[in-house]
């Protein structure tokens, strides 16, 4: 009998522990989406290769640009023509008709791989699997970052 009691009181401890600790008092409300929440016009992140590089690069839509790296935090300001250029390079790559996944499978071993977000929208590569529109944003982002 005091088994039982033992093994009852056991088994409701081990339940108690699983058991959520708080409902919520309300539903929770809806996160805004990624579209409406970046003040960025580009998003840009390199990361792999032999050396495991990880560069995140924002620019705003007045061209301030902040570069972020093991080395450091870097801030800047692009000129009027490079955030032209920058535009132009996305019109011309048709952004928005690339495949969002355009990443190979499996990925290839010390290669890049690239998140670029223009306008609300994201796309995934690498250097194997870039669409051939895309390459002339990636080469301008790349020395963008290569410049810091």
């Amino acid at each position: 009998m005091m088994r039982r009691i033992i093994l009852s009181a056991a088994s409701l401890l081990l339940l108690s522990a699983c058991a959520p600790v708080g409902q919520p008092t309300s539903p929770p409300t809806a996160q805004p989406s990624p579209q409406t929440t970046s003040a960025f016009l580009i998003e840009y992140n390199r990361s792999g290769g032999i050396a495991g590089l990880i560069d995140n690069l924002k620019i705003d839509t007045q061209g301030h640009g902040t570069l972020a790296r093991r080395a450091g935090k870097f801030e800047f300001d692009l000129t009027a023509d490079e955030l032209v250029r920058l535009q132009t390079a996305f019109r011309d790559a048709d952004f928005a008709a690339i495949p969002e996944d355009s990443q190979r499978k499996p990925p290839v071993p010390d290669e890049f791989s690239y998140t670029v977000a223009y306008q609300g929208r994201t796309v995934k590569t690498s250097d194997t699997a870039m669409p051939e529109k895309l390459r002339p944003v990636i080469a301008l982002l790349n020395s963008l970052v290569d410049k810091k």
